[in-house]
């Protein structure tokens, strides 16, 4: 049932390997050191179930699959939970995020040490279900919420059914597994005592921070002053300092820069090309420059970033 069970080095790479989930999904670091993770995935017939991990924080941002019900829990021991994020949003107890039905793209806010579990669901196989048909109180949290508490013992059952589902031996029948999950994630949606946070429409600062990162994600070479970003993007020069320190704590110069030096690190584990004409490629002109916000940004200095053949 497992399908991928992936090491990622960069920002670069995780985003490359969330393609078939979120095509042009960006990945920002917000945290030093060198990023290092885990993605499994496992297929339970038309049930999607994936376990994220990193070292480092993490800020996600990407497309829907407008087909797909997204439901996300962070059931690692070592998160930070107060600073897990779902569309700025904070995660104030363990709980569903990222679930809101209405909603076409997603931002996450991931701490280092987070694993992320996350169930991707047909909307057909929910619309099929008495349980969560119009006018219950799952499809009302569903269409009106983006965050739901899940009760210890909802944890616990999600928990060991997650258990089950990564020891299950290949050619296991699927079926106890994904009904197990869909019946314990149909009870916390109709617990009436859950507690919920409603979707709420971003503020201007907010888009304007997505706006830029999705901009410089897809353009990672260029070196764009903030009052052009401004009048490209159609965002005030307030609303894009005020997301980008809110929500990356960077300002967009340092936003452009990280995303350039992940770059850059990337090319370096692939053993593609030397230090210095990797760093030209991606703007850095001043080798001593360059090394020393390499090594600010992830605690190591690029000569001794491994290659590939040292992974």
């Amino acid at each position: 049932m497992k399908l991928s069970d992936t090491v990622f080095n960069s920002c670069a790479e995780l985003a490359a390997l969330m393609e078939p989930v979120s095509p042009a999904m960006a990945v920002l670091q917000l945290s030093c050191g060198p990023t290092q993770g885990r993605l499994r995935v496992y297929g339970l017939g038309r049930f999607r179930v994936s376990v994220l991990e990193t070292s480092q924080t993490l800020f996600l941002s990407g497309p829907r699959r407008s087909d797909r019900l997204t439901l996300a829990f962070e059931l690692g021991r070592t998160c930070d939970l107060s600073n897990l994020r779902a569309q700025g949003a904070a995660m104030p107890w363990p709980g569903f995020l990222g679930f809101n039905q209405e909603l076409t793209d997603f931002d996450l806010h991931l701490p280092a040490g987070s694993q992320l579990t996350t169930l991707l669901l047909p909307k057909a196989l929910l619309q099929d279900n008495p349980r969560a048909t119009q006018g219950t109180l799952v499809s009302q949290r569903l269409q009106q919420c983006n965050l739901l508490e899940l009760k210890a013992q909802q944890q616990a059952e999600l928990a060991a059914w997650l258990n089950e589902l990564i020891n299950s031996p290949t050619g296991q029948p699927p079926e106890p597994i994904t009904e197990g999950l869909l019946d314990v994630s149909l009870t916390a949606f109709e617990e009436p005592t859950a507690q919920t946070g409603l979707n709420q429409p971003r503020q201007e600062r907010h888009n304007a921070a997505l706006k830029v990162l999705h901009r410089c994600m897809a353009n990672p070479k260029d070196l764009v002053s903030s009052d052009a970003l401004s009048e490209e993007l159609a965002v005030s020069r307030s609303a894009l300092f005020k997301g980008c320190q809110e929500h990356f704590a960077l300002t967009p110069t340092q936003l452009q820069r990280s995303i350039r030096l992940d770059r850059v690190r990337t090319e370096l584990l692939q053993g593609d090309g030397s230090i210095g004409a990797v760093a030209a490629e991606f703007g850095f002109q001043s080798r001593s420059h360059f090394a020393r916000r390499y090594r600010e940004q992830f605690a190591e200095l690029p000569q001794t970033t491994p290659r590939v053949s040292q992974l």
